[in-house]
C-alpha cells in the first residue's frame, strides 16, 4: 500500500528507510519536502517483497539511488528472515550507490515514538516462541537513554527484570504483548511504521551516525529462531 504524507514533510536530506523486522515490511522516503511510505507483507515474504517495494517507491518519488544522501535500514531485533533481508539489501544498495548506511533499531524506533512524559519507557515486540523482545529507556530532560539493551525473554522474566531496574511504574509501547498480564498500551497500540524509521534516520544523520556497508550488522538478540516439533507440542500441552 503506497501512501504520501504531506503532514510530515521535511526539507532536510534525502533518506530512504526500510524495515522488515515485523510481519509488515515498512519502506519510507523523505526528500524534497515530501515523505512517501509503502507497506507490504513481511515475515517470510520479506526477502521477496522488500527490494521491489524499494524500487517502486523510488520510482513514485522520481528519485534514483544516486539522489539519496543516506540509506537507513531496520537492524532488528525481530523476524530472523526480515532482519537478515533488510541488512543484505541495505549493503547491496550501499555498495551500488556509494551511499552510507544508518542502522535503526526496531525497539529504539518504537521507544522514541512515545509522546508521553513517562520517566521509564519499555519498547516491546512479539518474539514468537512465547517470548518478547524488549528494551528499557529512561527519559532524562526529554532525551531517552537506553538502560536495558535489546533482550529476549518470556513475558514473566521480562517483567521481573523491568520492575527490578525501575522500582516504579513504566510505560510500554509496541505490539499487544503480555508484559503485565494484559495487552501492552491497549489504548494506543503501536507497531513499527515508516514515519518512526524516518525520524530515527534523520536524527542519526544529523549526528553523523553513518556506517559503511561492511559494518552493517543485524541485531538478532537470540540465536534460536524456531521451536522443534516436540517443543511446540510440549508448549501447547502446557498452555491453557
Amino acid at each position: 500500500m503506497l501512501a504520501y504524507n504531506s503532514g510530515m514533510s521535511t526539507n532536510g536530506p534525502a533518506i530512504l528507510v526500510f524495515d522488515a523486522s515485523t510481519e509488515v515490511v515498512n519502506i519510507g522516503l523523505t526528500a524534497r519536502g515530501k515523505v512517501f511510505s509503502r507497506t507490504m507483507a513481511g515475515g517470510a515474504e520479506s526477502s521477496r517483497t522488500l527490494l521491489p517495494g524499494i524500487e517502486t517507491l523510488l520510482e513514485d518519488a522520481g528519485l534514483t539511488l544516486s539522489a539519496l544522501d543516506a540509506i537507513g535500514f531496520g537492524a532488528g531485533p525481530g523476524s530472523f528472515t526480515g532482519v537478515r533481508s533488510a541488512t543484505a539489501v541495505a549493503q547491496a544498495l550501499s555498495f551500488a550507490s556509494g551511499r552510507a548506511l544508518i542502522q535503526i533499531g526496531s525497539l529504539d524506533a518504537l521507544a522514541h515514538s512515545d509522546e508521553s512524559d513517562a520517566r521509564w519507557i519499555v519498547a516491546a515486540l512479539d518474539a514468537r516462541m512465547s517470548e518478547v523482545y524488549y528494551a528499557l529507556y529512561r527519559r532524562d530532560a526529554g532525551v531517552l537513554i537506553n538502560q536495558i539493551a535489546p533482550s529476549v525473554a518470556t513475558p514473566q522474566a521480562a517483567r521481573e527484570q523491568l520492575d527490578a531496574v525501575t522500582s516504579s511504574s513504566w510505560r510500554a509501547v509496541g505490539a499487544a504483548l503480555l508484559l503485565r498480564g494484559t495487552a501492552v498500551d491497549t489504548d494506543n497500540p503501536k507497531t513499527l511504521a515508516a514515519d518512526m524509521l524516518i525520524e530515527r534516520a534523520l536524527d542519526a544523520y544529523a549526528r553523523g551516525a553513518l556506517i559503511d556497508a561492511a559494518n552493517a550488522q543485524p541485531l538478532y538478540v537470540r540465536d534460536k529462531v524456531a521451536l522443534t516439533t516436540t517443543e511446540r507440542e510440549a508448549l501447547r500441552a502446557t498452555t491453557p
